[in-house]
This record gives C-alpha cells, structure tokens and sequence, in this order.
C-alpha cells in the first residue's frame, strides 16, 4: 500500500494519505500537510511524526524490493528479471516478519 495513516485534527478520524504527494508541512500552530494537487490537511501528528511515518513507509518499500530480488535471485543474479524463479510463497515467508499490511498487498490475488 503506498499510503501513510494520520489523524485529522478536527474530528479525530484517521485517514491514508499518499506520501509522494506531500509538497510541504507547515507546524506554526496546527500541523498542516500541503499538497502538490493544492489540497491541505489539518492533522494531530508533528511534523517530526510525520516525518517518521514517511520514513517507515519508504524503508518498508526498500526492505520489501530487496526481499523480491532475493526471492527472485538466489544465485546472486543482478536483476530480478535474470532468473524468475520468485514464487509467491517464497517471497510471502520473510515479508511477514515486516508487517501484515505488507503480507496483505503484497498476497492479494496471488496463487498460494
């Protein structure tokens, strides 16, 4: 999932939002999440909360393409794409030591 989940500052509901579309945050009084599409968001998280939430994500996301190209390459190939031998459950194995939320977009569909 390409999202990170914050809190809306008003009514306290939680929502996704989508990292790469975070052009600034602004903390004077509330913490605003502007967007590159000219949306904002009032949140109750910091900015250095947020920040360690777009961290999380993006390590998750690098940890995640280097357990496919593990998977995909057990004899030490350069590139995913040289030896397709990455199966569903060989890959499912070491992502749920990373997060369910992983486990889940990354085996919706797929054959076990």
């Amino acid at each position: 999932m390409n999202v990170i989940q914050l809190t809306r500052l008003r009514h306290g509901e939680q929502f996704f939002l989508n990292p790469d579309l975070i052009e600034r945050v602004d903390t004077h009084v509330d913490t605003v999440i502007r967007l590159t599409t000219g949306n904002e968001h009032r949140v109750k998280e910091t900015g250095d909360e947020i920040v360690r939430h777009i961290a999380d994500f993006r390590a998750r996301v690098l940890a995640l393409a280097g357990l496919f190209q593990q998977a995909a390459s057990p004899n030490g190939a350069d590139s995913v794409w040289a030896e397709p031998s990455a199966t569903a459950s060989t890959i499912r194995e070491p992502i749920a030591e990373l997060s369910p939320t992983v486990v889940a977009a990354t085996t919706e569909g797929s054959p076990s």
